[in-house]
């Protein structure tokens, strides 16, 4: 997105979360500051972080994660944006920064049909989308 970032990361303790968003915001703050001659604050707040404790709700994240272009009117389909790991899911494109849900390794046993089925659940208009996005929290 054009003023904010959404990850979906998988940590073993807060405390590893906590060191690397620091790191990522401090690295970026110096850039972009050393890059647009900036004096000031960056960045408006800090990071919102939210667990993920059922494995339903991983799968709603990252839906919302792949839609937010969409959402947000950047894009008319999860494809066109070039900046998800949509072509990685959807498509097998390679992507290093990248591994694998074992959620989405669990949906098919070939990775044809993974995708297909990764296709369907991304692509699809569901009515009560907003309704979810919002149970996400993950809207302001």
């Amino acid at each position: 997105m054009t003023n904010h970032v959404h990850l979906l990361i998988k940590t073993n303790d807060l405390e590893s979360l906590v060191r690397f968003s620091y790191y990522v915001q401090r690295r970026y703050a110096y850039y972009y500051c050393k890059t647009h001659q900036w004096h000031g604050q960056v960045f408006q707040r800090m990071y919102k972080s939210l667990p993920i404790e059922k494995e339903s709700y991983l799968l709603e994240c990252g839906r919302y994660i792949e839609r937010n272009p969409i959402r947000s009117k950047r894009a008319k389909t999860a494809a066109e944006w070039p900046y998800t790991s949509y072509p990685f899911y959807a498509y097998g494109r390679d992507n290093p920064l990248l591994a694998k849900s074992p959620m989405y390794l669990e949906m098919a046993s070939s990775d044809k049909k993974r995708r297909e089925i990764y296709r369907e659940y991304i692509d699809q208009d569901r009515a009560y989308d907003e309704l979810v996005d919002k149970s996400l929290m993950l809207d302001g």
